[in-house]
């Protein structure tokens, strides 16, 4: 089987005030950027990892809503990422094989990193918002 490649892109505080597509939900600088980065990546396929929700397609409709994992503890976090790696067993990704790039913060990928064989996560080396905002306008603009 041929592995694919996959991202996941952490949702971000901004959002809009009414029910609408996982896409069109998050409205903050970061997520966009990070999302039209994702899609210049041309992966297989792309998701939001969401407090909330966990994993999101593009067009999941969702309810606005305000919850983040910077406030959880540990087992919290650890639970929050064994069900978004559940999901994407779910929906067919193999997670010894399939390449998947996680574009967001330590706390939404400290847990799901350790259990991904091919995992990538291009903001590890970045300590705060701005180095990432400089890192994806260099990407973008390439």
């Amino acid at each position: 089987m041929k592995s694919k490649t996959i991202v996941l892109v952490g949702c971000g505080a901004k959002k809009a005030s009414f029910p609408c597509s996982a896409e069109a939900m998050y409205q903050g600088v970061l997520f966009k950027k990070a999302l039209a980065y994702a899609k210049q990546m041309q992966p297989d396929k792309i998701y939001i990892i969401s407090a909330k929700y966990h994993l999101l397609e593009l067009g999941d409709d969702i309810e606005p809503y305000n919850e983040t994992l910077n406030n959880k503890n540990a087992s919290e976090i650890k639970r929050w990422s064994e069900i978004v790696l559940e999901s994407l067993k779910e929906k067919g990704h193999d997670l010894n094989n399939d390449k998947i790039i996680i574009l967001a913060g330590q706390k939404y990928y400290k847990y799901l990193s350790s259990n991904i064989k091919n995992c990538v996560l291009p903001y590890s080396n970045y300590k705060g918002i701005g180095y990432i905002m400089q890192f994806l306008n260099k990407q973008l603009n390439n």
